[in-house]
């Protein structure tokens, strides 16, 4: 587990509420708040349905470009966005699609940067 504190991206759903996580949440919700330190629940979760099991966090990419390329596997994507953050206490996700980390905890800025999908 890495403890440093980096600036990441994810793909997020855009509610009217603002910023949410496209399936986990935290304490049965998924909105993301703003301004404050995250941290998931974690819990046991499948990949997909029936797909490997592992112990759930936040889907973070590293790069800008990395998090466009990865958000290419959704075809949703009329209400995500790609949003940057700080994480920390991360761990690379094995058998993903691309370069992503999981983290424990993130950091959605207020004024974040946000990007809609290619």
């Amino acid at each position: 587990m890495n403890n440093a504190t980096r600036k990441g991206y994810r793909v997020v759903d855009m509610g009217q509420e603002g910023y949410m996580t496209l399936f986990h949440g935290i304490n049965k919700s998924r909105k993301l708040k703003q301004g404050r330190w995250l941290t998931c629940e974690r819990k046991i979760v499948c990949e997909g349905v029936g797909g490997r099991k592992y112990i759930s966090a936040f889907h973070v990419l590293p790069t800008l470009a990395d998090c466009f390329e990865f958000a290419k596997i959704f075809k949703n994507r009329e209400n995500r966005r790609i949003i940057s953050l700080k994480y920390r206490q991360f761990r690379p996700k094995r058998n993903a699609r691309g370069p992503v980390l999981l983290a424990n905890q993130i950091l959605i800025p207020k004024r974040c940067e946000v990007y809609s999908l290619p």
